[in-house]
């Protein structure tokens, strides 16, 4: 219980300092490694460091703050909507080859369950962000008319090839906040609710609401921890951009 509740300090932390940059390097991904394999350039288009770092915060009021920000340096939050649908659209054809189909995953030089394990996460994360657009007339509206379509064409797929999944319930949810069903608008303003707590202290067990600011008195700690944890969720693809991400994100306040 005191592991998981030190983990939720460091999320939070990581959060208040560098989501929206790690937001900026989801949308602008550094090149490559020269090592990276044809399985790796397919793959990092849409899973990578920054989108698992993503997965790991949606949780936080943090994520929550930035994602309702109107001020300029959570601009780009307000893109990830069509970036992740945009990049579902593009490899998620090439994802379905090798669902369901362990020989191939393993051919491919992954796991067995890799794929539908990077796709759901993908549209898992879509589906969180999407709930902090619930009370815009359209919580869909910064995503595309094509891209929803075609990404809809995905979805309905997803649902059909494994009922009952984590993938064909989280691609349910999208497909219901694509398609303006009001069952979508409820289960979204639960969530909200759950994360009303935006105006006090993102840090687990602090209920502050005055003075609240950026600290970056455990960044090199936070940072070293959050090695220690992921690093090796992302030996598949090699430390690089694990590596960038640390070394490159500048702290910032939103």
């Amino acid at each position: 219980m005191e592991q998981d509740h030190q983990q939720e300090v460091i999320w939070a932390r990581y959060s208040a300092i560098f989501l929206p940059a790690t937001v900026n390097a989801f949308l602008n991904p550094p090149s490559p490694p020269a090592s990276a394999t044809e399985a790796d350039l397919i793959v990092l288009k849409l899973n990578n460091a920054y989108l698992d770092m993503l997965v790991a915060v949606q949780h936080t009021p943090y994520f929550a703050k930035y994602m309702r920000s109107k001020k300029p340096i959570a601009a780009p939050g307000k893109q990830l909507p069509q970036a992740i649908s945009e990049r579902l659209v593009e490899v998620g054809p090439e994802f379905n080859k090798y669902m369901g189909n362990p020989a191939l995953e393993e051919k491919f030089g992954r796991p067995p369950g890799y794929f539908e394990s990077c796709t759901e996460t993908a549209v898992q994360v879509l589906s969180t962000i999407l709930t902090f657009f619930a009370k815009e007339p359209d919580p869909t509206a910064t995503i595309r008319e094509e891209t929803k379509n075609a990404l809809k064409a995905l979805l309905k797929g997803w649902i059909k090839q494994a009922p009952g999944s984590f993938l064909a319930n989280v691609s349910e949810r999208v497909w219901l906040a694509l398609d303006g069903n009001p069952l979508f608008l409820r289960d979204a303003n639960k969530f909200r609710k759950q994360m009303k707590n935006w105006d006090v202290c993102g840090l687990p067990m602090c209920e502050a609401a005055t003075g609240l600011k950026v600290c970056g008195r455990y960044v090199t700690y936070v940072l070293s921890v959050i090695r220690i944890l992921i690093f090796g969720k992302f030996s598949a693809v090699g430390p690089s951009a694990m590596y960038v991400l640390m070394k490159t994100i500048p702290k910032s306040v939103y």
